[in-house]
């Protein structure tokens, strides 16, 4: 397999000098630097299937609800596939006017002409109100291309930090180490499977000695502290990988991953905790998969457990989920994505 090489297509959103409305700005792309000014109102929709064959449409419904203080998202179920293009093709069509557009397919081609792929990195660490919007949904109808959707455009959320990243030199195997949380008192996941499918995803590499999982033997926090004091020096690990609940504290702004305590109960850990438990050790990659891992507060970028982890841990990368998603969706990427970068 051929090394990936992406450019960068970097989009900036900013407050305007009025309330409620923004500025997209195009910075360092191959297409010149075009800015595209819209307002909360141009984003403010809420679709649901045309054919009205489901009982509940808003159940499946995309639902934007905006107050002076806040923007949330809510989600049913997975929507349909129509409802998914309706709302993607909203976002982009408000950010992609002609310019930006022209822009975009010029750093597309410019990319494909040097043998690379364009990445779209949207930065929203100025306007953390809009960072509930599914952004990954950018849906283009001249093309019927959903852009996040394929590995020639990904779409990934950018946030700035002020350490630099130095470069990653990993002596196979890969290590990764897995926390596997299922409280006794909080709900029901498949956990158990999703670690038995993550083995078997990941055998051959293992096999083949460019990989290695490590299960903490206890998903509680101080299990953590004394495997990461162990391996410190002597076989650091490289990935971060949590299997559990997650949960937004709206009350406390601050992302929460659910550990247990000596009795197997839950014990929240904050996004800054968990931070802090992480700063000293080198990680490169944290896999959050756990619902609402990638929620933040309206008021600030960083207090998500995902954006914690960038800017207070110093991890280069992490990948979460600000919503719900299936056991089977979580299942199903754990084995693309090891797959991948073994």
């Amino acid at each position: 397999m051929r090394e990936i090489i992406y450019q960068d297509f970097d989009l900036l959103i900013l407050r305007a000098s009025k309330e409620r409305e923004y500025t997209a700005v195009v910075r360092m792309s191959g297409g010149g630097d075009p800015q595209a000014d819209f307002s909360a109102d141009d984003l403010q929709t809420q679709y649901q299937t045309s054919t009205g064959a489901i009982e509940d449409p808003a159940s499946r419904a995309v639902k934007l609800e905006i107050d002076p203080e806040n923007y949330s998202v809510s989600f049913g179920p997975p929507p349909l596939m129509e409802t998914a293009k309706a709302f993607g093709s909203r976002l982009f069509e408000t950010i992609f006017n002609e310019k930006m557009y022209i822009a975009l397919r010029r750093s597309i081609d410019k990319a494909n002409r040097e043998g690379a792929y364009l990445r779209i990195r949207l930065d929203l660490s100025r306007v953390p109100e809009l960072g509930s919007l599914p952004w990954e949904y950018l849906y283009d109808t001249k093309l019927n291309y959903f852009y996040a959707q394929f590995i020639k455009s990904p779409v990934v959320r950018y946030l700035s930090v002020d350490d630099p990243i130095e470069p990653l030199i990993v002596d196979q195997p890969l290590r990764v180490l897995v926390v596997v949380s299922q409280p006794s008192d909080a709900g029901s996941l498949d956990v158990e499977k999703e670690w038995i499918n993550l083995k078997e995803a990941v055998k051959e590499l293992e096999d083949n000695g460019q990989l290695e999982l490590f299960r903490l033997e206890s998903a509680t926090i101080e299990s953590l502290q004394q495997t990461l004091m162990e391996s410190f020096q002597d076989r650091p690990f490289h990935v971060f990988h949590f299997i559990g609940h997650g949960a937004y504290d709206k009350r406390g702004d601050n992302g929460k991953l659910l550990f247990t305590d000596a009795l197997g109960k839950a014990r929240p850990i904050s996004a800054e905790r968990m931070a802090n438990e992480l700063r000293d050790s080198n990680f490169r990659l944290a896999v959050i998969n756990a619902c609402e891992g990638a929620r933040t507060s309206v008021a600030d970028s960083y207090t998500g457990t995902a954006q914690s982890l960038l800017k207070k841990a110093g991890i280069p990368a992490v990948l979460a989920m600000q919503f719900e998603i299936t056991d089977t969706s979580a299942i199903a990427f754990a084995r693309r994505f090891y797959g991948a970068i073994a």
